[in-house]
């Protein structure tokens, strides 16, 4: 059996972890190694699991994703960190 990467999912906001994982999980090509809900428990997760790519939220609590990165690039030097941020916010047209 071919090698399937293993991804990280480190996000604070839980619908978009859910929504993650859902897509990850139809590609039958890559394994989830975890879910982090911030950037500390995620680093912690990426230096035990040491994925081959994570997928890291910028803005969160505990840790953000610079640090978390940071920490991750010094001990999971082989992992890919895909950085992102969703902000939701409300728009109103018209009156």
């Amino acid at each position: 059996m071919a090698h399937r990467p293993v991804v990280l999912i480190v996000d604070d906001d839980s619908s978009m972890r859910e929504l993650l994982e859902t897509i990850i999980s139809l590609d039958g090509g890559l394994r989830i190694g975890g879910v982090a809900a911030d950037g500390f428990e995620g680093a912690m997760l990426a230096a035990d699991v040491r994925p081959d790519v994570v997928i890291l939220d910028f803005f969160m609590p505990r840790w953000d994703g610079e640090k978390a990165a940071e920490f991750i690039r010094e001990n999971c030097p082989q992992c890919k960190i895909v950085g992102f941020s969703a902000v939701l916010t409300e728009t109103r047209v018209g009156r």
